[in-house]
């Protein structure tokens, strides 16, 4: 598994958002976490 997709799979794993788009940034995790939580 290439390391992208390794981190983004533990991501998923940790916090159930998946980030699909490169570089994976705090303030992108925080934004989907956010986008998550209004649905």
């Amino acid at each position: 598994v290439p390391p992208p997709a390794a981190i983004s799979n533990a991501i998923y794993d940790a916090v159930g958002v998946r980030l699909r788009e490169l570089p994976m940034t705090p303030a992108r995790l925080a934004a989907s976490l956010q986008s998550r939580d209004r649905d």
